[in-house]
């Protein structure tokens, strides 16, 4: 995390925060080398403006989705239908064939139904001197990857009625697990296999529950 500061019109400061999750990778294999990674499915990043107020700040944003539900259905039999149509005018009747209509067996149907959906990956929950972020993933298979990756840009304009200005910044990763090669959450065993392999190779995991840092105003 990177935070700067500025300066705005009547003695307020604008915070800029950079989050930037970054996933550790873990090299496994013998012969075959893949890497399994550690990573977060959400966060909370707050921002505390001691004894002062948040007036603005980066606001909710919802990410678009697509759903699908799909269903594949397989015949078991082979079925042969001829249906016909009869007409009957006075005391004459006709019929007419409308020619054979076959389904094989195994044969499969796709059967499918899609809406469109909105889903909030970054929420916003505002105190009068705190706002605090809380984004996480959206439920379901995800197309690339099932953690974070990539860097979060939010900001936050506090002023304060008395100097010298302070304040806190936290940042917590939520629902840190580990995942295999294809970027998908390891099972529970899977998971303690790994806590093992990072134990014996004396690795660390640092941050695993957030930290927080304050800022105060000095002043000449």
């Amino acid at each position: 995390m990177d935070f700067e500061v500025d300066e705005v019109p009547r003695g307020g400061l604008r915070l800029d925060v950079d989050v930037a999750f970054n996933p550790l990778s873990v090299r496994r294999g013998a012969v075959t080398r893949v890497d399994f990674y550690i990573g977060s499915t959400g966060a909370e990043i707050s921002v505390q403006a001691t004894e002062g107020a948040i007036q603005e700040h980066t606001g909710p944003s919802t990410l678009s989705v697509s759903y699908a539900n799909k269903q594949t259905l397989v015949r078991q039999t082979t079925l042969s239908l001829t249906p016909s149509l009869k007409t009957k005018k006075g005391t004459a009747e006709s019929e007419l064939s409308l020619g054979a209509i076959t389904r094989e067996a195994s044969h499969a149907r796709e059967f499918a139904a899609s809406f469109a959906s909105e889903e909030r990956f970054l929420a916003t929950t505002v105190l009068r001197d705190t706002i605090k972020w809380t984004v996480t993933l959206p439920r379901g298979e995800k197309a690339i990857r099932d953690f974070l990756v990539g860097n979060l840009y939010l900001f936050a304009i506090c002023h304060w009625p008395e100097r010298p200005r302070r304040g806190t910044i936290t940042v917590r990763p939520s629902d840190v697990r580990f995942f295999d090669d294809q970027r998908r959450p390891l099972s529970a065993l899977k998971s303690l296999v790994m806590e093992f392999v990072l134990w014996r190779d004396q690795r660390e995991l640092m941050n695993r529950d957030g930290f927080e840092t304050t800022f105060q105003e000095v002043l000449t």
